[in-house]
């Protein structure tokens, strides 16, 4: 038998227990089940699958340990597979495009099947990235925020979401010393959805002088000790809070 023959029917041998294998292993129907059938028989996709099945179950186990809520481990269970799926799918008309193609390898399945998988690429990272942010049991998250100078003494912080703290760009600047005076702060407040907390404090020493939760509409009055320094407001939301105003004016 010369060494052609031989290796022709080693190979032969092979193939045939690859496609034994696909069929008959219970762990390749699982992963078949997953991510969808591969475009060739070949031990290549062994691997490439079983890396992904650890990857899908490592960070699951991550997201799990780190506490993120059980909607976004369902998310994330669903979505996973759907993506290796979709992409399983393109790639495979990018495959058909180059190998299978008539005359140019750029023709309308090579190119557009690459084009779909970069865009649907970008939309998933950014939506998946955008729902773990919103949804993260403790990121800092702000969406809409707008800080303005309303007048000479009058400042308005706001913001459509917030979680997390949130520093204020304004200060109140105390230039001198003079502890038998208090400093009048006339404040606003209001939120649309959830809680949260007001603190004015000494951004060098971090010490809070005043502070006082919201969690509808107040309006008052802060009275500080007039101490030289520069004091910042700090708005602190355990939970996502929505459509929050805070307004203040030194007299």
């Amino acid at each position: 038998m010369s060494s052609v023959q031989w290796y022709e029917k080693k190979s032969c041998a092979f193939d045939d227990y690859i496609s034994e294998s696909w069929e008959s292993d219970g762990i390749m129907a699982i992963l078949m089940f997953l991510f969808g059938k591969p475009l060739i028989e070949h031990k290549l996709y062994i691997f490439i699958y079983s890396f992904l099945l650890l990857a899908y179950i490592f960070i699951g186990t991550v997201f799990m340990i780190v506490g993120w809520p059980w909607h976004f481990l369902v998310i994330w269970g669903i979505s996973f597979p759907i993506t290796v799926r979709v992409n399983h799918a393109l790639f495979k008309t990018i495959f058909n495009g180059l190998v299978h193609a008539p005359k140019s390898r750029f023709n309308r399945k090579s190119v557009g099947g690459f084009i779909g998988m970069v865009l649907f690429n970008i939309i998933f990272a950014i939506a998946f990235i955008l729902y773990a942010v919103y949804n993260g049991s403790n990121g800092y998250l702000v969406l809409n925020l707008n800080q303005s100078q309303i007048n000479n003494n009058a400042y308005e912080l706001s913001a459509g979401t917030l979680r997390g703290e949130l520093d204020s760009d304004f200060y109140i600047g105390i230039p001198s010393s003079e502890p038998d005076l208090l400093v009048q702060v006339q404040y606003e407040a209001f939120v649309g959805e959830g809680s949260f907390t007001i603190e004015l404090f000494n951004k060098e020493s971090d010490d809070v002088i005043w502070s006082n939760e919201v969690d509808d509409r107040v309006r008052g009055a802060i009275q500080i000790p007039a101490v030289e320094g520069k004091y910042w407001f700090r708005l602190i939301a355990d939970e996502t809070v929505k459509d929050i105003t805070f307004r203040f004016s030194v007299e």
